[in-house]
């Protein structure tokens, strides 16, 4: 009885010993599986959806239009460290404002920038900051008045946070200046704050 029982102790010590050796085997795997989050640097391509809400800053503009939304794609390419290429378009509908708007329609905006990026990385590279600038063209169509186009730039940070290896999300705040000769009271600079989140997908190489 005696050998039974020591049998089956050894037994029972020897499946709890295996046991334990495949679990701590397969968080060994895991840990090597699993991948740092994909950075933008040189040789890598970047994409972005931007959703985003706008406000107009000067006064002229703000006797018109005083908020209205926006959506932007980016893409960036990296070629240097933290450094990208950017190319960015922008559009942005400017509700009228309701008894003070002598124009008595929403603005369109149609922006094309190109410009530069610097990202920074914190907590084990998990999160990112970044800075930009973007010189480009912006479009202004309204309705009943000529479009015209005009020259821009547009600066801003964010930050991004990973969801997946390649998939980033976070809040990004831009201030834009659209530039226009004011010949009558249709024309007008246009100064824009725009805050909302972007989606981001970091390509492989």
């Amino acid at each position: 009885m005696k050998i039974l029982q020591i049998i089956i102790v050894m037994l029972l010590f020897f499946f709890a010993s295996q046991t334990a050796f495949v679990h701590a085997a397969g968080e060994e795997r895991q840990r090597a599986v699993k991948r740092k989050p994909v950075k933008l640097e040189k040789g890598r391509w970047a994409f972005s959806f931007q959703g985003l809400g706008d406000i107009t800053t000067n006064q002229r503009a703000r006797k018109h239009f005083r908020s209205g939304l926006g959506v932007g794609l980016r893409t960036g390419y990296g070629f240097w460290e933290g450094l990208s290429g950017e190319l960015e378009f922008q559009y942005d509908l400017l509700l009228k404002e309701k008894g003070t708007n002598k124009i008595e329609e929403n603005k369109n905006l149609y922006t094309l920038a190109p410009g530069l990026r610097y990202t920074g990385y914190f907590i084990k590279d998990e999160m990112s900051w970044y800075l930009f600038v973007l010189p480009g063209v912006t479009f202004d169509y309204t309705k009943s008045i000529n479009s015209t186009f005009n020259f821009s730039y547009a600066g801003g940070m964010g930050f991004d946070f990973d969801l997946t290896e390649n998939l980033y999300v976070g809040p990004v705040f831009k201030y834009r200046h659209v530039v226009e000769d004011v010949v009558d009271d249709h024309d007008m600079d246009v100064h824009l704050i725009s805050i909302g989140a972007a989606v981001t997908y970091l390509f492989d190489k």
